[in-house]
C-alpha cells in the first residue's frame, strides 16, 4: 500500500523530533509546555495523513 506524503507532514514530522530531542534532555525546562506541543504536532500530522490519503 502507498500513502501520500506531503511536505507539511515531512515539517511536522521534524519538529516532532527536535521537540522530542528536547525532552529527552532530563533538564530541561517547560517541559510541560513543550509536550503538550508535542501532542498538538503529533494530532496536528495524524489528521494530516488522515486527510491526504483516504
Amino acid at each position: 500500500m502507498k500513502y501520500k506524503i506531503t511536505r507539511k507532514m515531512e515539517d511536522l514530522v521534524l519538529e516532532i523530533l527536535v521537540l522530542k530531542q528536547l525532552l529527552d534532555n532530563d533538564k530541561f525546562s517547560q517541559r510541560e509546555e513543550k509536550e503538550n506541543q508535542l501532542n498538538s504536532l503529533i494530532n496536528e500530522l495524524l489528521l494530516e495523513f488522515n486527510k491526504n490519503n483516504q
